[in-house]
Protein backbone atom coordinates (compact mmCIF):
# COMPACT_ATOMS: atom_id res chain seq x y z
CA UNK A 1 0.00 0.00 0.00
CA UNK A 2 1.58 3.52 -1.02
CA UNK A 3 1.29 6.37 1.20
CA UNK A 4 1.77 10.27 0.31
CA UNK A 5 4.20 11.83 2.54
CA UNK A 6 2.48 15.27 3.91
CA UNK A 7 3.83 17.82 1.62
CA UNK A 8 3.00 15.55 -1.74
CA UNK A 9 -0.41 16.07 -0.33
CA UNK A 10 0.02 20.40 -0.31
CA UNK A 11 1.09 20.11 -3.85
CA UNK A 12 -2.33 19.73 -5.47
CA UNK A 13 -3.82 22.65 -3.68
CA UNK A 14 -0.80 24.94 -4.19
CA UNK A 15 -1.15 24.68 -7.82
CA UNK A 16 -4.96 25.14 -7.57
CA UNK A 17 -4.02 28.38 -5.51
CA UNK A 18 -1.53 29.63 -7.55
CA UNK A 19 -4.00 28.80 -10.82
CA UNK A 20 -6.65 30.66 -9.20
CA UNK A 21 -4.10 33.81 -8.37
CA UNK A 22 -3.26 34.22 -11.83
CA UNK A 23 -7.04 33.88 -13.43
CA UNK A 24 -7.57 36.79 -10.52
CA UNK A 25 -4.67 38.32 -12.20
CA UNK A 26 -5.69 38.10 -15.87
CA UNK A 27 -9.40 38.90 -15.54
CA UNK A 28 -8.53 42.46 -13.79
CA UNK A 29 -6.21 42.93 -16.58
CA UNK A 30 -8.51 42.41 -19.10
CA UNK A 31 -11.06 44.46 -17.37
CA UNK A 32 -14.55 43.64 -17.44
CA UNK A 33 -18.01 44.47 -18.89
CA UNK A 34 -20.02 43.61 -22.60
CA UNK A 35 -19.15 45.66 -24.51
CA UNK A 36 -15.37 46.63 -23.44
CA UNK A 37 -14.66 42.54 -23.31
CA UNK A 38 -13.43 42.25 -27.11
CA UNK A 39 -12.05 43.99 -30.11
CA UNK A 40 -12.53 41.34 -32.84
CA UNK A 41 -11.81 39.11 -30.17
CA UNK A 42 -8.40 40.91 -28.90
CA UNK A 43 -8.72 41.45 -25.29
CA UNK A 44 -6.57 43.19 -22.99
CA UNK A 45 -3.99 40.80 -20.74
CA UNK A 46 -3.70 38.85 -23.84
CA UNK A 47 -0.16 38.38 -25.00
CA UNK A 48 0.95 39.59 -28.93
CA UNK A 49 0.95 36.34 -30.01
CA UNK A 50 -2.47 35.78 -28.48
CA UNK A 51 -3.63 39.00 -30.02
CA UNK A 52 -2.51 37.99 -33.26
CA UNK A 53 -4.20 34.54 -32.96
CA UNK A 54 -7.72 35.99 -31.49
CA UNK A 55 -7.96 39.56 -34.25
CA UNK A 56 -10.38 38.96 -36.17
CA UNK A 57 -11.00 41.84 -38.22
CA UNK A 58 -13.81 42.37 -40.99
CA UNK A 59 -11.16 42.10 -43.56
CA UNK A 60 -7.67 41.27 -44.44
CA UNK A 61 -4.72 42.73 -43.33
CA UNK A 62 -1.41 43.00 -42.36
CA UNK A 63 1.13 42.70 -39.37
CA UNK A 64 3.73 44.78 -37.70
CA UNK A 65 5.47 44.60 -34.81
CA UNK A 66 6.99 47.76 -33.63
CA UNK A 67 9.23 48.85 -30.29
CA UNK A 68 8.17 53.04 -29.57
CA UNK A 69 10.53 53.35 -26.75
CA UNK A 70 9.33 51.08 -23.79
CA UNK A 71 5.45 50.51 -25.13
CA UNK A 72 5.82 47.38 -27.64
CA UNK A 73 2.95 47.22 -30.06
CA UNK A 74 1.89 45.35 -32.80
CA UNK A 75 0.18 47.25 -35.93
CA UNK A 76 -2.20 46.17 -38.12
CA UNK A 77 -3.21 47.22 -41.29
CA UNK A 78 -6.42 46.53 -43.63
CA UNK A 79 -5.24 45.72 -47.39
CA UNK A 80 -8.41 46.77 -48.19
CA UNK A 81 -9.41 50.63 -48.88
CA UNK A 82 -13.44 50.24 -47.86
CA UNK A 83 -12.47 48.57 -44.47
CA UNK A 84 -14.58 49.30 -41.87
CA UNK A 85 -11.61 49.34 -39.50
CA UNK A 86 -8.55 50.64 -41.46
CA UNK A 87 -6.02 49.58 -39.20
CA UNK A 88 -5.18 49.11 -35.40
CA UNK A 89 -2.76 49.38 -32.94
CA UNK A 90 -2.33 46.95 -30.00
CA UNK A 91 0.33 48.24 -27.06
CA UNK A 92 2.02 46.19 -24.68
CA UNK A 93 3.10 46.64 -21.07
CA UNK A 94 5.18 44.00 -19.42
CA UNK A 95 3.83 41.67 -22.30
CA UNK A 96 -0.16 42.34 -21.88
CA UNK A 97 -2.02 43.84 -24.45
CA UNK A 98 -3.46 47.48 -22.63
CA UNK A 99 -4.31 49.87 -25.36
CA UNK A 100 -6.20 49.43 -28.64
CA UNK A 101 -6.29 52.32 -30.70
CA UNK A 102 -8.11 51.89 -34.25
CA UNK A 103 -9.58 54.50 -36.68
CA UNK A 104 -13.11 53.18 -37.71
CA UNK A 105 -15.94 53.95 -40.05
CA UNK A 106 -19.24 55.25 -38.35
CA UNK A 107 -20.99 51.74 -39.49
CA UNK A 108 -18.28 49.80 -37.80
CA UNK A 109 -19.81 48.10 -34.46
CA UNK A 110 -16.78 49.37 -32.15
CA UNK A 111 -17.58 52.84 -33.48
CA UNK A 112 -21.54 52.92 -31.53
CA UNK A 113 -21.82 53.96 -28.25
CA UNK A 114 -20.93 57.28 -25.99
CA UNK A 115 -17.56 59.22 -26.45
CA UNK A 116 -16.02 57.79 -23.14
CA UNK A 117 -17.39 54.34 -21.26
CA UNK A 118 -15.55 53.54 -18.37
CA UNK A 119 -15.81 50.39 -15.97
CA UNK A 120 -13.51 49.84 -13.09
CA UNK A 121 -10.93 48.64 -15.03
CA UNK A 122 -10.90 50.28 -18.35
CA UNK A 123 -11.67 53.29 -20.58
CA UNK A 124 -12.89 53.62 -24.15
CA UNK A 125 -13.08 56.55 -26.17
CA UNK A 126 -14.76 57.02 -29.30
CA UNK A 127 -14.16 60.46 -30.83
CA UNK A 128 -15.48 61.53 -34.41
CA UNK A 129 -13.36 63.19 -36.54
CA UNK A 130 -13.80 63.83 -40.26
CA UNK A 131 -16.65 60.90 -40.71
CA UNK A 132 -14.46 58.44 -38.54
CA UNK A 133 -14.84 57.15 -35.14
CA UNK A 134 -10.77 57.46 -33.36
CA UNK A 135 -11.60 54.43 -30.90
CA UNK A 136 -9.14 54.11 -27.91
CA UNK A 137 -9.33 51.50 -25.11
CA UNK A 138 -7.22 51.55 -22.20
CA UNK A 139 -6.64 49.47 -19.57
CA UNK A 140 -6.90 51.95 -16.17
CA UNK A 141 -4.22 49.93 -14.52
CA UNK A 142 -1.31 50.60 -17.02
CA UNK A 143 1.50 52.56 -15.30
CA UNK A 144 2.28 53.39 -19.44
CA UNK A 145 -1.01 54.99 -19.91
CA UNK A 146 -1.75 56.13 -16.46
CA UNK A 147 -1.46 60.46 -17.76
CA UNK A 148 -3.99 59.78 -20.57
CA UNK A 149 -6.32 57.61 -19.22
CA UNK A 150 -6.55 60.34 -15.95
CA UNK A 151 -6.64 63.29 -18.75
CA UNK A 152 -9.74 60.98 -20.53
CA UNK A 153 -11.40 60.72 -16.74
CA UNK A 154 -10.81 64.30 -16.33
CA UNK A 155 -12.41 66.00 -18.89
CA UNK A 156 -15.33 63.46 -18.77
CA UNK A 157 -16.77 64.93 -15.31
Amino acid sequence: MKTRSRAGSFLPALVALAALVALVALVACRGSGGESSAFYGARLGMTMRDVRAAFVPPSPGSWTAVQDGAVPRLDWSATLAASPVASARFEFHNGMLVAVRAPLAESDVHAAGPPVTTTSATVITRDHVGGKVEYRWLSRECPAHKDEVAKILGAAK
